[in-house]
């Protein structure tokens, strides 16, 4: 015997948590544009490195990419061990 769940009119479901910690509002953070300046680099070439998993983009509402100091960090210690 199958069970059906019966719910209110209007029920919606309780948003899913997520996936990870959203950064502090305190953590610094750049634009794709300043970083590929800072390491000149074309801005195409910092969104390959985030696709192939080397660089970590932050998402800021529906539009807005950053890149934290933190993975900043992080790719310039990946890139000098490489070295």
């Amino acid at each position: 015997m199958s069970s059906t769940i019966i719910r209110p009119r209007g029920y919606r479901a309780p948003a899913p948590a997520p996936a990870e910690t959203p950064p502090t509002a305190l953590e610094p953070a750049s634009t794709v544009t300043e970083f590929a300046a800072r390491y000149r680099l074309h801005r195409s070439t910092v969104y390959a490195l985030a696709k192939r998993g080397e660089l970590r983009l932050t998402r800021l509402g529906g539009r807005a990419t950053r890149i934290l100091a933190s993975d900043e960090r992080a790719w310039l210690q990946t890139r000098r061990a490489a070295s």
